[in-house]
This record gives C-alpha cells, sequence and structure tokens, in this order.
C-alpha cells in the first residue's frame, strides 16, 4: 500500500462524512462486503484459537512455508489461522504437512474471491474468528517479526503491553535483498529464516521519508528500497499487531476502522520491526501476475515500475553503495528505524536480568 492510498483513504472517508448519514453507508458498504467473504469461504481444518495468534492471508507462499510457521512457533505464537486465495492445491497441502511436522495448531480457509475487490474484508474475516482479548499479528508468509536483542518469546512484549493497557503495536517493514539478481535466486523451500538472513542479508534505508504521527513519538515510514531504485513510495507502516478488541475492522493492511462500538486504539509507546523478505526468488513471477491481472491498488500502478525495470534489465541488483549488511534489533534502534521509550527499555533490561 503507498502513501497515496492511505492519504486518498482518509481523504475520501473525510469527503464522505459531511452528514451523519453518510457514516452509516460506509460501515454498511464494509459489513456487505464481510459478509460476502463469509458466504464464499470454506473450511479445510480448523484448532482451537489461543493468544497469541498469527493470522495470515496469502497465495502461493509455499516456497517460504516451513520458515514462517518455524519462526513464529519459536517467537511463542499458539495459534496460526490462514486464509488461502487461489493458491495452486499443493500449496495448501504443504501448509498443513509443514504445520504438522512442527506440531503447530492451524486453522485453514478458503475463499476464491478477487483479491482486488475483497482482500481487506478477507483478513476482516480472519480477525473475526480470534475471540476477544486475543493478542494477534497479522503477517503476509514473507515478514518476520523481530523482537528486542534479548527477548525469545512474545509474551514477553505483551506482558509490558497488558502492564501499560496498550492494545496496537506499530512495526515497520525493513525490505531484505539480495546482491545478485532475481533470475539467479535459489528455491526457499526448504529454508530456516537463518538461511533467508545468509542469502539476502542486506537492506537500505538511505531514501527512508518519515512522518510524524500525531502527538504520538512514533514515525510512519515510506519509501526506502524501492523509492530509490524504483520511484515508488509504499507505506512501511503496520498497526496490525493488536489485542482484538469488542470490533476490530481493518481499513486497509495497515491500519483500523474506527466505529460506533469500538474505542480508540491504544498504541504502545515503542515500535518493532519485521524483516520483508519481499524480493525473493518468485518476486518477479509475482511481479508479472500482478500487472498482468491488476490485482492491487489502482491497478497494480506501484508493480509497473518494478516489472518493468527487471525485465529490461534481468540482471539487475539493489545492492549499491547505500545498503547495509544487516545484524539485529540494535543495529535498527541506533539507526532510528524503530524507537524504544524509556519505560519499555526499564522492562527489557529487567526482563533480561531475569532471563
Amino acid at each position: 500500500m503507498s502513501v497515496y492510498e492511505v492519504g486518498r483513504g482518509l481523504l475520501g472517508g473525510i469527503t464522505q462524512i459531511r452528514h451523519f448519514r453518510h457514516i452509516f453507508h460506509i460501515f454498511r458498504f464494509i459489513r456487505t462486503k464481510n459478509l460476502i467473504v463469509r458466504k464464499h469461504t470454506t473450511v479445510v481444518c480448523e484448532a482451537p484459537c489461543k493468544s497469541p495468534c498469527l493470522i495470515s492471508l496469502g497465495r502461493d507462499g509455499d516456497h517460504l512455508t516451513k520458515a514462517f510457521l518455524e519462526h513464529y512457533k519459536n517467537l511463542g505464537f499458539k495459534s496460526f489461522i490462514f486464509l488461502d486465495n487461489n493458491s495452486k492445491e499443493e500449496c495448501v497441502s504443504h501448509l498443513i504437512d509443514e504445520a504438522s511436522a512442527l506440531d503447530c495448531d492451524i486453522s485453514i480457509y478458503r475463499c476464491n474471491l478477487s483479491y482486488k475487490h475483497f482482500k481487506h474484508s478477507m483478513k476482516n474475516f480472519l480477525v473475526a474468528l480470534i475471540p476477544v482479548g486475543t493478542w494477534t499479528f497479522c503477517a503476509d508468509s514473507d515478514e518476520f517479526l523481530v523482537l528486542p536483542n534479548g527477548l525469545r518469546d512474545v509474551t514477553q512484549v505483551i506482558d509490558y503491553l497488558e502492564e501499560k493497557e496498550f492494545d496496537t503495536v506499530q512495526y515497520h517493514l525493513l525490505d531484505m535483498f539480495s546482491d545478485k539478481p532475481l533470475h539467479t535466486l535459489t528455491d526457499e523451500t526448504e529454508w530456516s529464516l537463518s538461511d533467508l538472513e545468509h542469502h539476502y542479508p542486506y537492506f537500505d534505508i538511505s531514501t527512508l521519508r518519515s512522518v510524524q504521527i500525531k502527538e504520538s513519538a512514533c514515525l510512519n515510514h515510506c519509501g526506502g528500497v524501492r523509492l530509490k531504485h524504483f520511484g515508488v513510495i509504499p507505506l512501511l507502516t503496520k498497526s496490525t499487531f493488536f489485542k482484538k478488541t469488542c470490533e476490530t475492522n481493518l481499513r486497509s493492511s495497515h491500519s483500523f476502522l474506527a466505529s460506533f462500538t469500538s474505542r480508540p486504539r491504544k498504541v504502545a509507546d515503542f515500535t518493532l520491526f519485521a524483516q520483508h523478505f519481499k524480493f525473493n526468488s518468485r518476486y518477479a513471477d509475482g511481479l508479472e501476475q500482478a500487472v498482468r491481472e491488476k490485482s492491487y491498488y489502482n491497478n497494480s500502478s506501484e508493480c509497473r515500475p518494478l516489472f518493468d525495470r527487471f525485465s529490461v534489465d534481468a540482471s539487475y541488483t539493489l545492492n549499491t553503495e547505500t545498503s547495509l549488511k544487516y545484524q539485529d534489533c540494535e543495529q535498527l534502534l541506533a539507526l532510528n528505524f524503530i524507537i524504544f521509550s524509556e519505560d519499555f527499555q526499564n522492562h527489557l533490561q529487567t526482563t533480561r536480568k531475569v532471563l
């Protein structure tokens, strides 16, 4: 999602709500689409939902399934809920097999509606499955959450959130890449996270754009390596690490929609990040598909510059003199990509001493 899309959505919401009755029209539209998704979704397998829970909407992401499940299970996530959208049959079978091998409690659903028109409602379907009070992380299959140094379990972060009565954590996507051309990259199906980090060790935030969020200490990041090489400005900040409240609806892949029954979300006084292994072995094929199907925002206009660049020069690489080699969370903290409040840093010190 681009900054333009976010801004247009907010402006559209403001211009529509000129009269009180327009609020009802917006929610009726969203709930109608949510209902359509529910009617067109089938169950593959189900398991009880426990906190913390990971939810994911995806398509043909089997090459990262092993690393993805293994990583989040190691972080302490107890339940995994997937909604598959038009994947090949073997992708779902592979997901079931990997979950069984790792002893993951997994629920899988299928919905073959258009991603372009129903992506947010499909994610709202997943959110609706979660019991109120459940801590949830919504991630794509190429997004790997990173905890602060010294922490092994996500519940060590959740303990602080509960103590401070926060219900939302903002996190940023850190685009990772290789120094090799896309067409030379090796299939990742059998890889772990450490393998991904070894083969995609670089990131570049030299062209990062950051905006202050109202009175909060948090920043919204956009741009980064995709701005530098392709001139597009994707939004890199998400708020989809959250505690389920009485009514939780996503307005986009990045943020929530307030309703009459939901109170304002209490955003944490720190931010995290996720390593984003977007530029993997199947990225070029995915770009071609996105451009052909026009499945993303504005008919996949943001994908076109990337597709054109890699089509013209198959040997093109993202690695330049401004690229940095990834080390750990402290490195990104020092670069001001993420922020920790004094209270959160004190919590980390106390937790590390106990460990």
